[in-house]
């Protein structure tokens, strides 16, 4: 008994007729053994058994048996001191530490948590789970493909937010007439008048986004239409950020007393981090401002989205999946030793070299022209 105490051993109980070897050896018994080893055995173990269970911080007051200060429950009674305990609902922590002051059984923390969870009181007001972590949007590298919407108030008064992911290129719309499905979707059908239609529309899930009229639209406007998940708007969080965007632009406005139109313009022109503008990434060209401008940059120009430049001259590459710059590490210094080149870089690692090569050098050109221009006047 002594050699498989080490052991956590589960008991199963079976009829004599079915234990063939123990049946077997309980008639083959030996002829002699030693009582005193066995008895020493037996007393060890009661021992161990003793002092793993704390049987010796049990006392008797009133032939009532306590754990140190604490009431020792029958199993007759443990059911009545659970409901006791968990009385006031107050969670499966606080009734823990409620119970250990008084009371004391064993299995007493299982029991309490059993009776904690399956309390319907307790499941419809606890606190909602852990967020999980957010997984990105996945961006097509087409503008106006992917677009998030959303309704926010401002001074009183509704707009509606349309946002493409891809360019980060924002239209507003004042909603005068209130904010239902017929309203938003005529404002909807003028925005997508022109700028195309986009493929996936991501929205929440209150109305008039969950409305059936709403749904019949996106059906027949052939438009996949996303809802992010209950009670997480995080899940359409370049809508939520852009809000924030427009209602500092609008508070400033109003305070300053300036158009608001202008500052949309100006943010929807002006790059970020030295990267194209929304504008730019969006229609492929810069929109004309107040500020002096050249004619020949306002004219339209394929835009690579993918490399760039930053005001001090180095090279980035655009990450369009998550839309974030991060340095161009592909270009390497000796670019223009054809021969390292094709040490370098593998066939397709070295055509978009010679591409990027292409752009910047077509960028330096651009630059210097304009120089020359500025110059002469």
């Amino acid at each position: 008994m002594l050699k498989l105490a080490a052991f956590d051993l589960e008991v199963t109980y079976k009829s004599g007729k079915k234990m063939f070897i123990a049946y077997i050896l309980s008639r083959a018994a030996l002829s002699t053994f030693v009582d005193e080893q066995i008895e020493e055995e037996i007393n060890l173990c009661c021992n161990l058994l003793i002092a793993s269970l704390s049987v010796n911080e049990l006392t008797i007051v009133d032939n009532l048996i306590y754990k140190c200060n604490s009431l020792v429950i029958p199993t007759s009674l443990r059911k009545d001191i659970l409901s006791r305990v968990h009385e006031g609902h107050l969670g499966i922590a606080r009734c823990k530490n409620l119970a250990r002051n008084s009371v004391f059984w064993p299995s007493m923390n299982n029991d309490i948590q059993n009776v904690v969870s399956n309390c319907e009181i307790c499941i419809r007001y606890r606190k909602s789970n852990q967020r999980q972590p957010i997984i990105p949007h996945e961006i097509e590298a087409i503008p106006w493909y992917k677009v998030g919407i959303d309704i926010f108030d401002y001074n009183k008064q509704k707009y509606l937010l349309v946002v493409d992911y891809y360019s980060t290129y924002i239209e507003i719309a004042l909603l005068n007439t209130g904010f239902t499905a017929k309203r938003i979707i005529h404002h909807l059908k003028s925005i997508f008048a022109r700028h195309g239609i986009p493929k996936v529309m991501i929205s929440d899930n209150g109305p008039p986004f969950n409305s059936k009229e709403f749904k019949e639209f996106s059906i027949s406007w052939d438009i996949d239409h996303n809802t992010s998940s209950p009670y997480y708007p995080r899940s359409n969080g370049l809508a939520e950020r852009s809000i924030g965007t427009i209602k500092t632009l609008l508070q400033k406005s109003n305070d300053s007393k300036t158009d608001p139109y202008i500052a949309l313009l100006q943010h929807r022109t002006t790059a970020k981090n030295g990267c194209l503008s929304p504008a730019e990434l969006l229609m492929s060209r810069k929109l004309r401002t107040k500020l002096p401008t050249l004619r020949d940059a306002l004219k339209p120009n394929t835009i690579d989205a993918k490399i760039f430049k930053d005001n001090e001259g180095n090279t980035y590459r655009r990450n369009r999946e998550h839309l974030l710059e991060t340095p161009c590490s592909g270009i390497p210094k000796n670019f223009d030793n054809d021969k390292n080149n094709e040490e370098v870089f593998s066939s397709p690692e070295r055509e978009e070299a010679e591409l990027e090569k292409e752009w910047m050098e077509k960028c330096a050109t651009e630059n210097k022209d304009k120089a020359e221009i500025f110059a002469d006047h």
